[in-house]
């Protein structure tokens, strides 16, 4: 409730405010989720993507891996059972 989410095609997504969790299967590794600090690859997860109000990013990782690309920095790979915040 309340996340300002918008399917870009079947691999993307636009996540501006709120959160979303996904469980991806195998066939689905490489789904995206894009955000106001970056974007948030799967690489075969089920993960959860929060904006808060201020447009920081937390990628919390519950199975398998992400690979987290922030829009100013290096891409970071984060595995479960970690979290990532960035701004």
């Amino acid at each position: 409730a309340g996340a300002d989410v918008t399917v870009a095609d079947t691999g993307r997504v636009r996540l501006a405010a709120g959160a979303v969790t996904a469980d991806v299967p195998p066939a689905g590794v490489g789904f995206r989720v894009d955000n106001p600090a970056g974007e948030v690859v799967d690489l075969g997860t089920w993960f959860r993507v929060a904006v808060d109000p201020g447009g920081a990013v937390t990628v919390d990782v519950y199975e398998g891996a992400a690979e987290v690309r922030p829009a100013r920095g290096q891409p970071v790979w984060v595995a479960a059972p970690d979290s990532v915040w960035f701004t």
